[in-house]
């Protein structure tokens, strides 16, 4: 855990000029930051970031070269800072709460709200924070509840406001748990719904998934390898190049399911 005593170094990544110096003069009032990097890119943030090592950043979403997932793919997990996304538009609130963004700044913000940020980000850091903010919850609210349509049993109707989006069962490669959430992988990407894994596991095992993990799924026929692992463990990789670990009872679960020894 961080010592509160020391001042929090903070990076600031933005294309934008204004927008770097707005959130400068900003922290420029907070005795305990210390911004350590501003950047106009994303190479220059990859860089910085692991030269400079801040604890937390104030990172742009829609940035030319890498965009701001994209930097943080090219951190390792447990290099990567406190991430406060700050951006113009919502559509990213997802991917946000998938990498574990502490909160997600809407521009153009009040002064109070990026004080809501910064504070979060000092929880982050500290090891104190809990739950995930108010306005992410609001905009993840919008993500859809998952349903099977009498009509079709084989597909899933995922329902977003007052639109209901088909997704075909077979269409389905693997399932894995994004928090409260789970993620539906497709051939074409992924959806996020609102369901517990065991209610998609006991509907989609009649449809030859296998439940390999606490919170994955995967369909048995979407297998190409099991890789094994020094821990004793197996890597499942889909033939869409996807990898899941597979537990030790998932193991058991395959091999039943396969019929012999994996």
């Amino acid at each position: 855990m961080a010592d509160v005593t020391e001042k929090l170094t903070v990076a600031i990544v933005d294309d934008e000029e204004a927008a770097r110096r707005g959130i400068r003069l900003l922290l420029e009032n907070e005795s305990d930051t210390e911004i350590v990097a501003e950047c106009a890119t994303g190479r220059e943030a990859v860089d910085s970031i692991l030269a400079l090592r801040p604890q937390l950043v104030f990172l742009d979403v829609q940035m030319p070269g890498l965009n701001g997932f994209q930097v943080l793919e090219h951190i390792l997990p447990h290099y990567r800072p406190a991430v406060v996304f700050a951006t113009a538009y919502d559509d990213f609130a997802i991917r946000a709460f998938d990498v574990n963004a502490v909160d997600y700044l809407l521009k153009p913000y009040t002064d109070k709200r990026f004080q809501e940020a910064l504070n979060r980000g000092r929880e982050s850091v500290h090891g104190a924070l809990g739950g995930i903010p108010a306005n992410l919850a609001a905009l993840l609210a919008t993500v859809g509840t998952a349903d099977r349509t009498p009509a079709d049993p084989g597909k899933i109707v995922i329902r977003i406001g007052g639109r209901a989006i088909l997704i075909g069962i077979d269409e389905i490669h693997a399932v894995s748990g994004a928090g409260d959430y789970m993620r539906l992988h497709t051939s074409e990407g992924s959806h996020l719904v609102r369901e517990s894994m065991n209610n998609l596991a006991a509907r989609l095992a009649p449809h030859g998934f296998v439940r390999i993990h606490r919170s994955s799924l995967i369909r048995l026929s979407s297998l190409h390898e099991l890789r094994p692992r020094r821990d004793g463990l197996r890597t499942a990789v889909l033939r869409t190049g996807i990898e899941f670990t597979v537990s030790r009872s998932g193991r058991t679960r395959l091999e039943k399911a396969l019929g012999q020894t994996v």
